[in-house]
C-alpha cells in the first residue's frame, strides 16, 4: 500500500518537471485520446508496423490528459500530405467560448530514414500557463482549412507531446498540492453533487 502510494505521487508530482506522452495510433495511450470526431479522421489503418489516420475534414481534435498543470508543451506531428496544404495545430485557451490558440505548423525536416520514408515532421510549442485544465484535460486541434474543399487530405503517423514546468522545489511543490487539491476537489464537486 505505502509503496503503491509512494509510485502514484512520484508519479503525479513529477519531480524532473517534464512529462514525455505519444501516441503511435497502433498503441493506445493512457495520456492521449484518439483523433475525433470520427468521419473527419478516417479509420486507423495498420500497414507495415505502424499505423496511420487519413484526415479529410478540418478540425480533428486530441485531448491529453494531465497529473497535474504545466507550463508549456511542445507538440511534434508527423504526417503526409500534398505541397502546398496548410497545417497548424492549436490549444483550445477557454473552457466557456470558442477560442484558441493555433500556430502554423513548422516543418522540422523531411525524413530520409527508411522507416520514415516520406514523412514530415512538424513543431509548434504553446504556453499553458493561462490554459484551463477540464477534469484535468487538454484539448489540442489539428487544423488545415478547407481541407475538405480541396479533396485533399492529411495522413497523420504520431504525435509527440513534450510538457514541462519547473523542477521539483518547495514552491513547486506547494504549487502542485494547491493544483491536486483544486483538480480533485473540482472532480469530486462534478461527479458526486
Amino acid at each position: 500500500m505505502v509503496i503503491a502510494l509512494a509510485s502514484f505521487l512520484i508519479i503525479d508530482l513529477n519531480p524532473s518537471g517534464i512529462l514525455d506522452v505519444s501516441y503511435h495510433l497502433c498503441d493506445p495511450s493512457p495520456y492521449v485520446s484518439e483523433f475525433s470526431p470520427h468521419g473527419r479522421v478516417l479509420d486507423i489503418e495498420r500497414k507495415n508496423g505502424y499505423c496511420t489516420q487519413t484526415m479529410v475534414i478540418d478540425p480533428v481534435y486530441v485531448d491529453v490528459r494531465l497529473p497535474q498543470q504545466y507550463d508549456r508543451v511542445t507538440i511534434q506531428l508527423r504526417y503526409r500530405k500534398e505541397e502546398g496544404v496548410p497545417l497548424a495545430v492549436g490549444v483550445r485557451t477557454s473552457l466557456d467560448e470558442w477560442q484558441w490558440d493555433i500556430q502554423s505548423a513548422q516543418l522540422q525536416e523531411r525524413s530520409k530514414l527508411v522507416t520514415y520514408k516520406d514523412w514530415e515532421r512538424a513543431s509548434v510549442q504553446f504556453d499553458l500557463t493561462q490554459i484551463p485544465l477540464d477534469r484535468r484535460r487538454v484539448r489540442f486541434m489539428i487544423s488545415s482549412p478547407q481541407l475538405d474543399e480541396t479533396g485533399k487530405v492529411i495522413e497523420l503517423r504520431e504525435v509527440h507531446f513534450r510538457f514541462d514546468k519547473p523542477s521539483l522545489s518547495r514552491a513547486m511543490a506547494r504549487r502542485w498540492f494547491a493544483s491536486f487539491l483544486t483538480n480533485h476537489a473540482l472532480w469530486n464537486l462534478a461527479h458526486f453533487s
